[in-house]
């Protein structure tokens, strides 16, 4: 079955452009890298990462945590300027 493109115009191709922009945007916007600060054993440490998880934040500071630490972040989501406290 052949769509008549002719009928539709270029609307459908428009639409799609414009999405796909959107996505991109979205998604470049959350890879771009926040400076956090990390808190450990009393010592703080400014990280810059682009990780979207405090597992990821510990890997891209070099922070091994044992089953007795507790992580805790002052923001609801990871923003810049973030403050992360490892008891």
């Amino acid at each position: 079955m052949r769509t008549n493109w002719k009928k539709w115009g270029t609307h459908p191709v428009l639409l799609f452009c414009v999405f796909v922009i959107m996505v991109v945007s979205m998604v470049g916007f959350s890879m771009q890298p926040r400076t956090l600060t990390v808190m450990v054993d009393g010592r703080q440490q400014t990280v810059r990462t682009a990780a979207q998880s405090t597992a990821g934040i510990m890997y891209d500071a070099h922070i091994v945590l044992n089953e007795y630490d507790k992580v805790d972040l002052n923001t609801e989501k990871l923003v810049d300027g973030s403050v992360l406290t490892v008891r």
